[in-house]
């Protein structure tokens, strides 16, 4: 009986097996990359429907917690280091935010103005008679803003800065801030949280790392010795006066949240005989902490 050419040459049989199954790993390989390479193109270019809580979503996952309008030509470093992340005119703040918050945005000042006034440029007019602003609302100069500007030229009077083109930038020489003058001023606090009644305050600014500081005009706590504190309390003899100034009867006018045992505490809480205190309890069973 005659034999075929596979029976007759065995080794030319293997290398056609060998041939056959390399074929068939190569297009095996050519099938799985071409469908890794679909996957990739089908998950980059699907509509997701991930939705951030804030509401400010920029692009794939990308949520941030508050925006701002400062518009196309704004600064987002003002005080507050936002991010711009698209030609929207928004500054974007991914962490937290270092000035006063409103209504999902993040702003450098808070500055009342009425029910009747407007906001100047980029601010925002809230319904309680506040303008909210991300920078400067009136004038800066060398990273500072100022209310007022007026042109004086060489004669050097000047109550503020005088620029090199003549004019002068000025607020009040007492306690002082960019929209304004103001009797009294305390702070810094470090977030709108920690104000003890911000509704007080006529303007909140935050200057630089220097937290937020409240200006108004009307004291509704102690005044002593043309400032207003939130707090007195009397330590006699001692030298001890927490963020704050002690009179010659022996009280300490200051600013200190909660004062005790000569040391300031950011916190007062009424704890239980089995309670844990991570500061220091009193003998009344109180607990202070910051």
């Amino acid at each position: 009986m005659a034999r075929s050419k596979a029976e007759s040459h065995p080794g030319q049989a293997t290398n056609l097996r060998v041939a056959s199954s390399m074929l068939m790993l190569a297009g095996c390989i050519f099938t799985v990359v071409g469908f890794i390479g679909f996957l990739a193109y089908t998950f980059a270019n699907m509509n997701w429907t991930f939705t951030c809580s804030s509401g400010f979503q920029v692009g794939y996952r990308q949520c941030p917690r508050y925006r701002s309008y400062v518009g196309s030509s704004g600064s987002c470093d003002y005080h507050l280091y936002g991010i711009k992340l698209t030609d929207d005119g928004y500054c974007y703040f991914y962490d937290h935010c270092p000035g006063v918050i409103y209504d999902h945005g993040c702003y450098a000042y808070k500055v009342q103005v009425g029910n009747s006034s407007n906001c100047t440029g980029v601010g925002v007019k809230s319904t309680d008679g506040y303008c909210y602003y991300p920078d400067c609302p009136y004038y800066k100069y060398n990273s500072t803003c100022y209310r007022n500007k007026t042109y004086v030229g060489s004669s050097g009077n000047c109550t503020g800065d005088i620029a090199s083109n003549g004019y002068c930038y000025y607020t009040c020489s007492s306690k002082t801030f960019p929209a304004g003058c103001y009797k009294y001023k305390t702070g810094p606090y470090y977030s709108t949280i920690d104000m003890s009644h911000p509704s007080l305050c006529a303007v909140i600014a935050i200057n630089g790392n220097d937290g937020l500081n409240c200006y108004y005009n009307v004291c509704e706590y102690y005044e002593y010795s043309g400032n207003c504190y939130e707090n007195i309390y009397y330590v006699g003899n001692s030298s001890s006066c927490i963020d704050g100034v002690k009179s010659p009867s022996g009280y300490c006018y200051t600013n200190c949240r909660y004062y005790y045992d000569y040391s300031c505490y950011s916190n007062k809480l009424y704890v239980n005989s089995t309670d844990n205190c991570t500061g220091v309890r009193s003998p009344d069973n109180y607990c202070y902490f910051d």
